[in-house]
């Protein structure tokens, strides 16, 4: 009897123990875009590294719609229109006749709809093939894990499960499959072929059934919606579909979100500290409101995928790559998590020439260096590579109350409908454990310098990296030093704290 009671208890302080444990969600970065150097690229492959990627998704995001993986390129205007014509895809109640006929609808629509500009785009740009073997070696040499957007709308199941093959003969592991990129979103090409929930449950089910076939331990993302009138009861079809179809297997599958604060002329000025604060607590704001608006809580019995976030603000960028981004990035992370329990995120992106607003990587003037945003993301990525027992530590400081007039009474283009206020603690703590040693990472939105104590986290020893700087320099400070004890947290400040062992 008492042997069974020693084994009981055994059994029961490990379960206790595993129940415990959380698992840090995974982070990484969309792939390069079109117009970015080759993966193989010295220079690019060691700034890549900074970046200490945990995933690369492939091939991107709108781009996944046009993607032919056999060339690793876009379909082009002549590859595309006789699909566009085999669909009955019709332009003011027009079949689209010609190659000329398609480029000149594309330069005088360009500006009206997502489905122009993204043709127009990529069939502008010199090809940079990016193929399966490409990417292959990104994920190798990063030791990074690969997440596949699959396309959804120019390409068929047993294509796309091909590309899958391909990449396993390529040593990559297919473990995560998003069915599909913004299928949600108001594009003429998208809601050609899913134009109301229904149409995308229905074709989720069919390409499940055969990926999981194949596959039969990959993770599948479905994109989550309930954004408009097309997509009403979005979450709540794809919900009943997985249960009706995968009960055994629903574990297998998450819910993708995109989150992009978008900031409108003028932003507010984070030179004026009030105005600061509102700027760093938009993201809790605005996020809350958006999944409420988008009935995120149907999907509450499956994990959230956030496969693409950041930004959004128009030239001349006075946020973007200012140490403000880096810290504005950091607390970004911070709400996604806080407020989804995101599984997986995604910054978007790592880097182009030409356009700079998203990237992690600064690559104007062939610089190569890490932008302000893709430190903080970076640092993120380090805290959460392979950890466990992932927190947020609780902390004693005052909270910053944020109050938001309703922009319908002032000219406050980025204010809420109505007014509201939120809490926001501007020193944010967060811990996890890799090989027995802790990590922390110390987010200080406060001017004020700050002081935490080691000890209070189990460490006696650690290596402790302080970045620092002003609110609207592109550089910052680094200073690297072994610390015990309490350590000083500067002001506007990222602090990545690794234990060391004695």
């Amino acid at each position: 009897m008492l042997k069974y009671l020693l084994v009981l208890l055994v059994c029961c302080s490990t379960a206790f123990s595993q129940l415990k444990e959380k698992q840090a969600p995974l982070m990484g970065y969309n792939a390069h875009m079109s117009d970015a150097p080759r993966w193989q690229q010295e220079n690019f492959e060691q700034s890549l590294s900074k970046l200490h990627p945990n995933t690369l998704r492939y091939p991107g995001g709108s781009n996944s719609f046009y993607w032919d993986w056999k060339k690793g390129w876009t379909l082009s205007y002549s590859e595309l229109l006789p699909f566009l014509q085999k669909s009955n895809f019709l332009i003011n109640g027009k079949t689209i006749e010609t190659e000329q006929e398609f480029r000149s609808l594309t330069k005088l629509n360009k500006k009206k709809n997502p489905f122009w500009r993204q043709v127009n785009r990529y069939n502008a740009k010199t090809p940079r093939y990016d193929k399966i073997s490409d990417f292959a070696y990104a994920i190798k040499s990063q030791n990074a894990q690969a997440v596949f957007t699959l396309n959804l709308i120019t390409s068929t199941i047993e294509n796309e499960i091909e590309m899958l093959k391909e990449a396993q003969r390529n040593n990559i592991e297919i473990k995560y499959i998003e069915l599909g990129n913004e299928i949600n979103s108001e594009n003429l090409i998208t809601k050609h072929f899913y134009p109301n929930a229904k149409a995308y449950a229905d074709t989720c089910i069919i390409w499940s059934l055969k990926i999981l076939k194949e596959f039969p331990n990959a993770k599948i993302g479905v994109v989550g919606g309930n954004k408009n009138k097309r997509m009403a009861q979005w979450n709540q079809n794809l919900v009943t579909a997985i249960n009706k179809h995968f009960s055994k297997q629903k574990k297998q599958f998450h819910f993708i979100l995109h989150y992009y604060p978008h900031f409108k002329s003028p932003v507010f000025d984070y030179n004026n500290h009030k105005q600061y604060k509102q700027l760093i607590a938009f993201a809790k704001m605005d996020l809350k409101q958006r999944l409420k608006w988008w009935q995120w809580d149907a999907t509450s019995e499956f994990d959230t995928w956030v496969t693409e976030y950041n930004l959004i603000e128009p030239q001349p960028y006075s946020i973007n790559n200012k140490w403000i981004h880096a810290l504005f990035s950091s607390n970004l992370i911070n709400e996604i998590i806080s407020q989804t329990d995101a599984k997986m995120l995604h910054y978007h992106s790592i880097g182009s020439k030409k356009f700079p607003v998203f990237a992690a990587i600064e690559m104007m003037n062939d610089k190569m260096e890490l932008s302000s945003s893709g430190l903080a993301t970076s640092l993120w990525n380090r805290l959460t590579y392979e950890s466990y027992n992932f927190k947020k530590e609780t902390t004693k400081g005052e909270q910053w109350k944020v109050d938001f007039q309703s922009k319908l009474s002032c000219e406050c283009p980025n204010n809420p409908k109505l007014a509201t206020n939120v809490e926001i603690d501007p020193l944010q703590i967060y811990s996890s454990q890799r090989s027995g040693l802790k990590t922390i990472l110390v987010t200080n939105l406060s001017e004020k310098n700050n002081t935490i104590d080691l000890l209070n986290y189990g460490i006696k020893n650690a290596r402790v990296e302080n970045y620092f700087a002003e609110l609207k320099d592109e550089k910052w400070i680094n200073e690297n030093k072994n610390k015990k004890g309490k350590i000083n947290i500067p002001g506007y400040s990222i602090v990545y704290i690794k234990e060391i062992q004695e």
